[in-house]
């Protein structure tokens, strides 16, 4: 074990007490980087490896600022923060506490506890459970404007986060047919169908409200956009975002003072907030890229919190008295998804082939020696703390080489390759390095005789474009809930041409319509057999294969209180606090 702490080192050389070449050397032995050491000798930050010096430097770190340092320039991280737009995951904690939804969820941890936020009180349903009316606070002001919030700003948020048809539209599309204003303080939604999760699903954090009229003042529009090509409705609320981007239009009580993903994005308190006030000033995050310089500019006090942390990275954390992990459990999974189209699967479009695969793979040894224990695996995509996961734990595949090498002959494909590919720039959930992952994914699956394996990493936003559309054989993918009920896994992983299910190409119209019965049906008992019985289809036909559902775990400074990780937001910062 060292001996040298890295933050004792820095605080060390600050003081004078150590020479350049005594931190160089005690640095070196404590696991810091010599670009990290030549950094901090040279008075820089870590923040802004593109953009130049942090505009707020390591000494001006105090009580009444959190800083978080994130990868917010490489990968595709993040992208936006207006909520028409954003569909990125890192960025859910800033978007958390700069917009806020009519319910959302506390506390993670109690995944059934959806609270009014917005709303007055839960949504009050018809007779024949087609139109919900939900009241909303009065008094509530928005961002900058100070304009009062009414039900038509929800409208229109809702109807053009439907009409610019980016990743998040279906939200304000799929789960009901019209929205209207019955008063300034009165929704009414009108639904296809009784819908069981409709709470769950408003707390979708792009189902936020805006300021109608700030938004309208900044080019933005919910008009339905016309039929031509390039329709200037869609472009300009693309023009509305990048100003949304640097100034907020929502309510929560931080909003946006600065956004350059290529240095820092910045939120501080509303003071108007009709809530209880943050105790935090502002909220920083810093453009770190790698996992282990986010770590290191924790560990010599330039940042609270680092987003991502490497498995390997936890035994350090956890040794060292001036850091420490928050962990909780995530409801994020981490899977390999095949492309059942013949033309572009090949042998995959074989369900034995695939059936041959998820038997091929050493789940344990993943679990184990990867995540040191801190993750579990879940038979399907929907992830162990919803209903109907623990009831089909019992089918989920295990690691059985004989039947996998059965499967694999019966289904006649003979010797084939097999090209999967991964984020080349990423983390994988939990803190796993994907190639690290990736290289024992194949040498599982070519354990396989006539099985053999090409890894194809690719840059995160390259992989992820060429998944959405469909031109991939197998790729390593991850993914975390919208909103906090099991119908978010299970029917983008499970209808037709939806989400996930799309991409890979899986397509069962009585999933479907069992699908359609789940999200209708409001007897707890009969809903989770409903879902049961998709899982159950979802193993047979092995589209997937989970890989894990790790522990979120965060590296943080000691004095950082009140923040906890949040298996929908990523993190919840709203009652953040640091110690003197």
């Amino acid at each position: 074990m060292v001996d040298y702490r890295i933050s004792d080192l820095v605080a060390s050389l600050r003081r004078g007490e150590l020479s350049r070449r005594a931190f160089l050397k005690r640095s070196s032995a404590a696991g810091l980087t010599a670009a990290a050491a030549a950094s901090i000798l040279r008075g820089e930050a870590f923040a802004a490896p593109a953009g130049g010096r942090s505009s707020f430097g390591r000494n001006q770190i105090d009580d009444s600022m959190l800083v978080i340092a994130d990868n917010l320039s490489g990968g595709g991280y993040w992208l936006s923060l207006d909520p028409g737009w954003y569909f990125e995951i890192n960025p859910t904690c800033a978007m958390y506490v700069v917009y806020e939804t009519l319910y959302h969820l506390p506390d993670s941890t109690k995944p059934d506890e959806i609270l009014p936020l917005l709303a007055e009180g839960m949504p009050e349903f018809s007779d024949d459970g087609l139109t919900a009316t939900i009241a909303i606070k009065q008094g509530v002001t928005f961002h900058n404007s100070g304009t009062e919030m009414t039900a038509k700003d929800w409208v229109f948020s809702w109807n053009r986060l439907k009409h610019i048809g980016a990743q998040p539209s279906f939200l304000g599309s799929d789960y009901w047919t019209e929205v209207v204003a019955v008063d300034d303080y009165t929704l009414q939604l009108t639904l296809p169908s009784p819908n069981a999760a409709l709470a769950a699903v408003l707390t979708a954090v792009p189902l936020s409200v805006t300021d109608s009229e700030a938004v309208i003042a900044l080019g933005g529009t919910d008009a339905e956009p016309s039929a031509e090509e390039d329709a200037p409705e869609v472009q300009a609320n693309a023009d509305a975002r990048d100003q949304i981007n640097q100034s907020s239009v929502g309510t929560g009580p931080y909003q946006v003072t600065q956004w350059d993903i290529n240095s820092e994005v910045i939120v501080e308190v509303n003071p108007a907030y009709w809530g209880e006030a943050p105790v935090i000033e502002r909220i920083i995050w810093r453009n770190v890229i790698e996992a282990n310089a986010q770590l290191q500019s924790v560990q010599i006090g330039e940042a609270d919190i680092a987003y991502s942390l490497g498995v390997d990275s936890v035994p350090t954390v956890r040794e060292d008295e001036t850091l420490q992990i928050i962990e909780g459990p995530s409801l994020s999974i981490q899977y390999i998804g095949f492309n059942l189209r013949e033309e572009r699967g090949g042998p995959v479009s074989s369900v034995e082939v695939r059936q041959a695969l998820s038997y091929a793979v050493d789940y344990n040894g993943i679990l184990e020696q990867m995540l040191g224990g801190s993750a579990v695996r879940p038979a399907t995509a929907v992830p162990i703390g919803f209903a109907a996961a623990d009831e089909v734990l019992h089918l989920a595949y295990v690691e059985d080489l004989a039947r996998a090498q059965e499967l694999w002959d019966a289904s006649g494909v003979g010797e084939q390759e097999i090209e999967i590919t991964y984020d080349a720039d990423g983390i994988g959930e939990g803190g796993v390095n994907l190639e690290t992952l990736a290289t024992k994914v194949k040498a599982d699956l070519e354990r396989i005789n006539g099985c053999s394996i090409k890894l194809a990493p690719m840059p995160s936003a390259e992989r992820l474009a060429a998944y959405r559309a469909q031109d991939f054989q197998a790729t390593i993918s991850p993914w975390s809930p919208d909103y906090p009920d099991v119908d978010t896994f299970a029917t983008p992983f499970g209808q037709t041409d939806t989400a996930a299910a799309g991409r890979v190409g899986f397509s069962d119209p009585e999933v479907d319509e069992w699908l359609r019965q789940g999200i209708s049906e409001t007897d707890p008992v009969a809903r989770t057999q409903i879902y049961v019985q998709v899982q159950e289809r979802l193993i047979e036909a092995a589209p997937y294969i989970v890989l894990y559902q790790p522990v979120a775990q965060k590296a943080a400074r000691a004095i950082v209180q009140g923040v906890t990780t949040h298996a929908v937001y990523m993190m919840n910062l709203r009652n953040a606090s640091k110690s003197a």
